[in-house]
């Protein structure tokens, strides 16, 4: 004899991995993102802010010669991404690279040259005339 509550409950788990599995494909705008280093990986980081100036993605504490790979979901949007570095002198050749393989858009090896920050505007979807670097690319 089959047990209906069983039925029931397996029908309500079902429904959830179903629902979470579509949710995490439905995605605007995936970034592949990636982060390599050189010497001095501890010293640097890096922070995405959308147009509300709040943090949607970091990272640091890096080791030398260390690399990061991982997907990240966007929104449609403007956002900025800020790269430091705390002793001041650059990236050291290190860099970030953002992908949207589903858009075509790259935004590759983007580095602080000299100096402890930089930053560049991304567009996602939507016109961003007035995208604030604070100075950076």
């Amino acid at each position: 004899m089959i047990n209906h509550h069983y039925l029931s409950l397996l029908a309500i788990v079902l429904t959830g991995v179903l629902s979470v599995s579509h949710a995490q494909t439905d995605c605007e705008y995936e970034a592949q993102v990636e982060c390599y280093t050189a010497m001095w990986g501890n010293e640097i980081s890096w922070a995405i802010t959308n147009d509300a100036g709040e943090v949607v993605l970091e990272g640091g504490n890096y080791a030398d010669y260390d690399a990061d790979a991982f997907t990240h979901c966007f929104e449609t949007g403007c956002y900025v991404l800020h790269l430091y570095d705390s002793f001041g002198d650059g990236w050291n050749g290190a860099f970030i690279s953002l992908n949207f393989p589903g858009q075509g858009l790259m935004f590759g090896d983007m580095t602080i040259e000299t100096g402890n920050y930089a930053a560049f505007g991304l567009a996602l979807g939507t016109e961003c005339e007035d995208i604030d670097t604070g100075g950076g690319g």
